[in-house]
């Protein structure tokens, strides 16, 4: 009742023009009351939540409540009035970021995002990410070697097809894409063969790109994973098999296509008159009596798949010494791989042994 008898008071001893801007006053700084308190008036205290009140204007505890305009003193005991909500908001005391540590933050996003991309291989713990140069170097080393290697990979094949090399180079032709494979990768290994792939095709044509994939291509994709994932040695030489005796296959079907005659059942008539003479002389050496024996078609391509098969095998097999040989001495210089090769016994047992002879002459 006193505040009411104050503001009659008040109303009474002003002119009409005061009046008028004191209730304009009034009026707007209910308003901007109304702002600061999170708009109160239009949200029920059970939804009240911590980011429509900023942190400066919620009051905390035993806190003393500040001072209030006329008009707000008014409607404080209004009925359309909600109350605030007793329950105490928790305050946020955690600093704002400064303009300086949002550029930080940023600038360290960027930077972990473009390594996440580009670089294969993230920083060494001692390094910063900030340094551009380790940074350049761990993103275009990849790319490098991988050009390397595939012109290694067609500089091999070319030499080996046009001076009738094949023989000297035939367990050699998958080791570069084996060594990318190991230090960065399967995907790095895999873009080895398609860049050997498309250089053959540029400087020798398509023919021997795509007797490169069927002869080597094909068997390097496999035994790349193989190494990769440190399979044994009987899985290994069986998958590379397998994949070389596949190629060989695409191969012999190729070679149907270019000389239009089915080249599987070529070979197998060439054999059997071949092995039919061969019969022939030995019935006559040992004075047989008789019509000599002769194997049929059928037989003759059994042996021959055999005979392909065995080759494959003995092909894989030769190519994973070598390249255990060679690239655990790579590895050994101190180069670093992703995975290192896995010896078979026997080498890592000669390894020890020779090892152990160099320990005892330097001692």
């Amino acid at each position: 009742m006193h505040q009411i008898s104050y503001v009659k008071l008040v109303v009474e001893n002003r002119t009409k023009s005061e009046l008028l801007s004191m209730s304009a006053f009034c009026a707007t700084n209910s308003a901007l009351t109304c702002v600061k308190l999170g708009c109160s008036f239009s949200y029920p205290a059970t939804i009240t939540r911590k980011h429509h009140v900023p942190a400066r204007t919620v009051m905390k505890q035993g806190q003393k409540q500040s001072k209030l305009s006329p008009l707000n003193r008014i409607l404080r005991f209004l009925p359309f009035r909600r109350k605030p909500s007793q329950e105490a908001v928790p305050v946020d005391d955690t600093p704002e970021p400064t303009r300086y540590d949002w550029a930080v933050l940023v600038e360290e996003f960027e930077i972990r995002s473009r390594a996440k991309q580009r670089a294969t291989k993230p920083p060494p713990p001692g390094v910063e990410l900030k340094d551009e140069i380790r940074y350049k170097k761990l993103m275009f080393l990849p790319a490098v070697e991988i050009a390397a290697m595939a012109a290694l990979t067609q500089l091999m094949w070319n030499f080996g097809r046009l001076f009738r090399l094949d023989p000297l180079f035939l367990t050699f032709y998958p080791l570069p894409m084996f060594y990318v494979c190991l230090r960065w990768g399967v995907k790095k290994g895999d873009a080895v063969l398609m860049v050997s792939l498309f250089h053959i095709l540029m400087l020798m044509g398509p023919l021997f790109s795509v007797l490169y994939l069927l002869n080597t291509g094909i068997m390097a994709l496999v035994m790349s994973r193989a190494l990769y994932r440190q399979w044994g040695t009987p899985a290994v030489v069986a998958t590379g098999g397998l994949a070389k005796g596949v190629g060989l296959g695409l191969q012999f079907t190729l070679m149907s296509g270019v000389i239009k005659e089915n080249a599987w059942s070529f070979i197998g008539y060439q054999l059997q008159d071949f092995i039919q003479k061969i019969v022939g002389m030995i019935w006559w050496i040992t004075r047989r009596t008789g019509v000599a024996p002769s194997p049929t078609l059928f037989q003759i391509q059994c042996v021959v798949g055999a005979v392909l098969l065995f080759h494959s095998m003995l092909h894989v097999l030769c190519t994973y010494l070598s390249a255990c040989m060679i690239l655990d001495r790579v590895a050994d210089s101190g180069v670093e791989f992703e995975r290192r090769i896995r010896l078979p016994g026997a080498l890592e047992y000669a390894k020890k042994k020779l090892i152990e002879t160099e320990r005892s002459r330097t001692y």
